[in-house]
């Protein structure tokens, strides 16, 4: 269980970077739908995180 909660909080972290990345890029193209989506993945992120990563690293 340890080293599959580590391979998630890996895999959320990804999925973080590329989301930042692409409101990054929205910002730039000044799209707002995007931008906002981009949020919202960031939000969904935030809570897999309080799920998996919090408890990966209290040990």
């Amino acid at each position: 269980m340890n080293e599959k909660l580590k391979n998630m909080d890996q895999e959320i972290k990804t999925i973080r970077e590329a989301a930042e990345e692409l409101k990054r890029l929205a910002l730039e193209a000044g799209m707002p739908a995007v931008i906002k989506n981009a949020d919202r993945i960031l939000a969904s992120l935030e809570m897999l995180a309080l799920n998996v990563s919090d408890p990966v690293s209290l040990e």
